[in-house]
């Protein structure tokens, strides 16, 4: 009787796992992080020569997920699309559509031979953009994934998720004490007017798992969340630029700070 080594098939192994993308889904999105250049590239896995699914701005906040041999797996941002098969997607009238099947392949290009980014499960919904064919191109945020080049990414925030249930979401920084649930009114005319909450330079944050954040502030203590009016930002060109911020701290899926007034 003929009997095989197994250790004649490790080397297949090995290479069979280099060449095959890590898909597992992530518990938790460890920590947020922004480009240090303009059009960072996203790949497939977590080498220099694994295929480029895109690329995204400097501007953008990454959520964080893992690492491996100095690259860092993300949640592909909303800014890159991919293609599910539209055969097990249900069109909504919304401009959205529903997974009808559970682990449904989430492929860089439109083909059954291109590369699986992420899957879907039944009830899972994703934006479709347009049809090609018998594929929907979608925005799979946030249940695809992609790596990119950990040295050209800055850290900006720790994220702390609730272990019972990932519902709620905070940032490790603290708001000085003499601030807690205290209501700031906007009289900047007033010579008395107290000081700022906090202050710092202010950016987009991606709200996540009930969190109504949509702004962060970043400064030398860490990360603060804001929930401010985005048309007074946008008006006032506050966004990138150093801050005062007055108002009230809020908690509901995360700790952040509810902006009555936005100074530069």
């Amino acid at each position: 009787m003929f009997f095989l080594n197994h250790n004649f098939f490790k080397p297949f192994l090995i290479i069979i796992l280099l060449l095959t993308p890590s898909l597992a889904s992530p518990a938790a999105v460890k920590f947020l992080g922004q480009p240090k250049k303009e059009k960072l590239i996203v790949r497939i896995d977590s080498n220099i020569s694994s295929p480029a699914i895109g690329k995204i701005a400097k501007s953008t906040i990454l959520e964080i997920v893992g690492k491996a041999y100095g690259w860092y797996k993300i949640i592909l941002p909303k800014s890159i699309s991919a293609y599910v098969w539209s055969k097990y997607l249900r069109l909504k009238t919304n401009g959205k559509a529903i997974a009808e099947v559970d682990n449904l392949n989430i492929r860089v290009k439109p083909s059954l031979n291109s590369y699986v980014i992420g899957k879907l499960n039944r009830g899972d919904e994703v934006s479709v953009i347009e049809r090609k064919r018998n594929w929907y191109k979608v925005t799979p945020y946030p249940h695809a994934y992609g790596w990119v080049y950990a040295q050209m990414v800055n850290k900006i925030a720790n994220l702390e998720l609730n272990s019972k249930a990932n519902t709620n979401i905070s940032v490790k920084t603290k708001v000085p004490q003499n601030s807690q649930n205290k209501l700031i009114k906007n009289t900047a005319t007033n010579p008395q007017y107290p000081p700022p909450v906090v202050s710092g330079t202010l950016e987009i944050f991606i709200p996540r798992n009930g969190c109504p954040a949509n702004y962060c502030i970043r400064n030398t203590q860490g990360i603060i969340l804001i929930k401010a009016d985005a048309l007074e930002v946008f008006n006032h060109g506050l966004l990138g630029r150093k801050v005062k911020v007055w108002g009230e701290v809020k908690k509901k899926g995360c700790v952040y700070l509810k902006a009555t007034s936005i100074k530069q």
